[in-house]
């Protein structure tokens, strides 16, 4: 079993070879080395985005069903109506 998880991981490109993580990020136009303060501002990000790209989002007058797709369930009791 961990050779299979070993083998899909190469082929997907998952590997454990950390070298091309990046050693700094910049965060707030500043420039950081230090893992623990980056682990930090990953963890004051990530809970944030969805909140702030959604601020970015226009409002619409549409309501959201129209931009729905029709479920598979829908699509089942429309094709009995269908005459032939």
């Amino acid at each position: 079993m961990k050779m299979m998880w070993k083998t899909l991981k190469q082929a997907i490109g998952k590997q454990k070879d950390k070298s091309n993580f990046p050693n700094t990020f910049l965060i707030n136009d500043q420039r950081i080395t230090d893992k623990q303060e980056i682990a930090e501002s990953f963890i004051d990000y990530f809970p944030n985005i969805g909140k702030a790209s959604s601020q970015n989002v226009p409002t619409s007058s549409k309501h959201f069903k129209l931009f729905k797709k029709p479920s598979l369930q829908q699509v089942i009791f429309r094709a009995d109506r269908i005459r032939l």
